[in-house]
């Protein structure tokens, strides 16, 4: 190899070198950008989910099955409407039982629903962009469990 083909062949390789580096910079970012979401905010939480569930209700320290199915209608401002049906040993207690509440959401995507009149409250933990969510009651003695997808606006 000539001189000159040499020169070339040096400069071929260290313009490769700075462009793979430059691309493995950009990956480094794009993951860094997914492990730090979106801080979520009460307009997280729009429109409307559907929420399936099941879990126990301890009776006489029994646990007794329950499920529950309902659509909640986020508001964006802190208010919900729902309409349920549930299940508890085996008896429909409610069908499509209207209800209200409120909620609260943290930066984090974390934060609480509570059901007006009913003592019920719930843990959420938010997706980033609001499509989905998890909820877990936090009442002593009940046990309930599970996913929200948004379904409309």
């Amino acid at each position: 190899m000539r001189q000159g083909q040499k020169s070339k062949v040096k400069c071929c390789f260290w313009v490769i070198a700075v462009l793979v580096s430059l691309g493995s910079i950009n990956l480094q970012q794009g993951y860094a950008q997914q492990e730090n979401p979106t801080a979520c905010t009460l307009t997280t939480l729009h429109g409307r989910y559907v929420f399936d569930a099941t879990g126990y209700n301890i009776v006489n320290g029994s646990p007794v099955p329950k499920t529950v199915v309902e659509f909640l209608t986020f508001g964006g401002d802190g208010s919900l409407t729902s309409i349920a049906t549930a299940v508890v040993g085996g008896n429909i207690i409610a069908r499509e039982a209207h209800g209200t509440g409120s909620y609260t959401v943290n930066d984090d995507c974390t934060g609480t629903l509570t059901f007006n009149g009913s003592g019920f409250t719930f843990d959420l933990f938010i997706a980033p962009h609001g499509g989905s969510f998890h909820m877990i009651q936090t009442v002593t003695g009940q046990m309930l469990a599970g996913e929200a997808r948004r379904v409309g606006r």
